[in-house]
């Protein structure tokens, strides 16, 4: 059976805070887990987001979320 850990997304309590603990994080890879770290991503926050930009257009909005979605944890954990 594999065992895939779900952390908060980095940042979730304080700027670039990570909630696992580097001896947590070790413990679930000796023993074979996986650690997924994603950030939160929906269609509404990428709307949010254009505000900065005055912009609406679709393909932008879903550029936006697919950024969000392919953004997680860069060691490939």
């Amino acid at each position: 059976m594999k065992v895939v850990t779900v952390t908060h997304s980095t940042g979730f309590k304080a700027p670039f805070a990570q909630e696992l603990t580097e001896e947590n994080r070790r413990k679930i890879i000796a023993n074979g887990g996986l650690i997924l770290t994603t950030i939160i991503y929906s269609v509404g926050l990428a709307v949010r987001c254009l505000k900065q930009f005055n912009s609406y257009e679709i393909g932008i909005i879903i550029a936006n979320t697919l950024r969000m979605i392919g953004a997680g944890d860069e060691g490939g954990n």
